[in-house]
């Protein structure tokens, strides 16, 4: 979920990578050399993108996604459609945060302004005044 100017995306990682990354087991027959190029919401996936579902409200979003392929409970695994890949874990939503860090390692660094930089435009600071 790349912001421009944020953080860099790192990748793309073989599907077998990002199911380890992930801790989640590789559905049968899938393809471990895939490659997986971020990570998107069900609704926003693309065929290079890993999603997941943690909470059956989102089933219709499953059953619509173009995600090529998809965290989720070993419950919901035959729901996946046949175009994506089911990555089977317990925990979709935590498997999705340990995907988000292999695609965006620098998150967890903390940012500061680099000595030199330029100052930021007092112009652009929320005052609070109208």
């Amino acid at each position: 979920m790349e912001h421009p100017g944020f953080f860099e995306r790192a990748g793309p990682y073989p599907l077998v990578e990002v199911a380890k990354a992930a801790a989640a087991e590789l559905a049968a027959g899938a393809d471990p050399n895939l490659l997986i190029d971020d990570v998107r919401a069900l609704s926003e996936a693309g065929p290079t993108s890993i999603a997941f579902i943690d909470n059956k409200k989102y089933l219709p979003q499953l059953d619509t996604t173009q995600a090529g392929a998809c965290l989720v409970a070993p419950a919901l695994a035959a729901r996946v459609p046949t175009a994506t890949v089911a990555l089977v874990t317990k925990q979709p939503y935590h498997g999705f945060a340990r995907a988000l860090l292999l695609f965006y390692p620098d998150a967890m660094q903390p940012m500061v302004a680099s000595p030199g930089a330029a100052p930021i435009d007092p112009s652009l600071i929320a005052t609070g005044s109208r």
